[in-house]
């Protein structure tokens, strides 16, 4: 389990999109804003 974690947080860092202001608590459903934007993965 914590080693998909670190892939997910490897992956994250490695991910070119602009990080979204709200991270982990965001509350946006919108598709194109997950596309336009990066989200810390969820634990």
């Amino acid at each position: 389990m914590a080693d998909a974690h670190v892939e997910a947080l490897d992956a994250y860092q490695k991910d070119s999109r602009i990080a979204c202001q709200y991270g982990a608590r965001c509350y946006q459903k919108n598709p194109l804003h997950h596309q336009r934007y990066k989200h810390p993965p969820t634990q």
